[in-house]
């Protein structure tokens, strides 16, 4: 008599623990603002609309930056917010480490391991990076100043593009600040 093959059990396709996907959601990055390329006049029509990316890691190699002050929370903020200003540079800086990073591997600050910046360092319509003397502080310096009615503030008027002239421009001159 012929035997019979033993009998397959089914498994139950089991759901992912509440656990499980919990972590998966912590592991997504929150979105931030941003501009896409520098905002320019805002009077133009269609008027520049920002850009939702991942909030940026701005101590993660290559070449690392800090803000300083708190960090806001990570989330959707309205332009012209300090929230929304830190968000602009911050994605910007990122993205001129990452450009720089990936095209001369190997480099570091000449001031230290991560590069200061301060987004309002008083009124002027300025930007700069400094190595320290004459009373700066080493980093990357930006400012604000009043034009008729608007104040404008350098960190974002001139942040949005990873070439943005304000942010690119001090991102070389720190490329002449970097060791190999």
């Amino acid at each position: 008599m012929a035997r019979k093959a033993p009998r397959k059990t089914r498994t139950r396709r089991q759901k992912p623990s509440t656990a499980a996907v919990a972590s998966t959601k912590k592991i997504q990055k929150k979105l931030v603002p941003t501009w896409e390329d520098d905002p320019g006049d805002p009077n133009v029509t269609p008027a520049p609309t920002p850009i939702q990316v991942p909030a940026p890691t701005l101590g993660a190699q290559p070449l690392p930056t800090r803000i300083g002050g708190a960090a806001p929370a990570a989330k959707i903020y309205q332009p012209g917010t300090p929230e929304f200003r830190y968000y602009a540079c911050a994605t910007s800086l990122r993205r001129g480490s990452d450009f720089w990073g990936g095209i001369s591997p190997g480099l570091s600050w000449e001031i230290g391991k991560i590069l200061p910046v301060i987004l309002d360092d008083g009124v002027d319509l300025n930007a700069f990076y400094t190595r320290g003397g004459f009373g700066d502080a080493p980093g990357l310096h930006f400012f604000h100043a009043a034009v008729g009615t608007r104040t404008f503030f350098s960190c974002v008027t001139a942040t949005g593009g990873m070439c943005s002239p304000i942010v690119s421009n001090p991102v070389r001159a720190r490329h002449a600040s970097l060791h190999r």
